[in-house]
């Protein structure tokens, strides 16, 4: 297997998750088997959304490395608009997956 270069965990209010691996930017997607749980809660506020996400970097054999990370979120308002959030937007349109959205290291 090829050494994945991102993994994608998304999380929603309804508790659904899913966690891919993507062996190129944007390419080779696939779910990742080795992460059986997601562990993560949400708090809303009308004012703010609050969640923490706990990832056992064992499992995907990173817990030596630093990492790029990329936080980012869609909302829906009560309007019915999506609202696209992210620790910063490198291009013009919502871009999650852009090599320069990964703005944390940890």
């Amino acid at each position: 297997m090829v050494k994945p270069s991102a993994w994608d965990f998304k999380v929603s209010p309804n508790h659904d998750w899913i966690v891919s691996r993507f062996e190129k930017n944007r390419e080779g997607s696939q779910q990742e088997n080795d992460v059986k749980t997601v562990s993560y809660s949400m708090l809303s506020t009308p004012k703010a959304l609050h969640t923490l996400l706990k990832i056992d970097l064992d499992k995907l054999h990173l817990s030596d490395q630093i990492l790029d990370v990329g936080v980012s979120a869609i909302t829906r308002r009560e309007n019915n608009r999506l609202v696209h959030w992210a620790l910063t937007h490198p291009s013009k349109n919502p871009d999650f997956h852009h090599p320069d959205s990964f703005a944390l290291q940890v």
